[in-house]
């Protein structure tokens, strides 16, 4: 169980790095774009896991990063205890919701 855990962490992590991601001033136009498609190459990686256990429709981590990533800054702890804290098919929208 514990890999598994470290495994969907992982798939936050990916996910975050993905929707974070920033125009780099410090590469050009090429370098951007190989930078954006390796971290989707990963979070298309990572996708894969998830619907290999089984989850058909778009799955849920993708609208659970984007709105960790838009909570105000008081929220900043809020992630990492909802991650240690949620095990699995614990980490869904009802649960977050309800959570926030």
């Amino acid at each position: 169980a514990y890999f598994v855990e470290i495994e969907e962490n992982k798939a936050y992590d990916v996910c975050s790095q993905f929707f974070n991601y920033r125009w780099d001033q410090n590469l050009d136009m090429a370098g951007n774009l190989s930078a954006i498609k390796s971290l989707w190459g990963k979070l298309q990686e990572e996708i894969k896991k998830i619907q290999e256990k089984k989850e058909v429709d778009l799955p849920q981590i993708l609208l659970i990063c984007k709105i960790f990533e838009i909570l105000p800054t008081e929220y900043s702890n809020f992630q990492t205890t909802w991650l240690m804290i949620h095990k699995d098919k614990a980490r869904n929208l009802d649960n977050l919701t309800n959570w926030l």
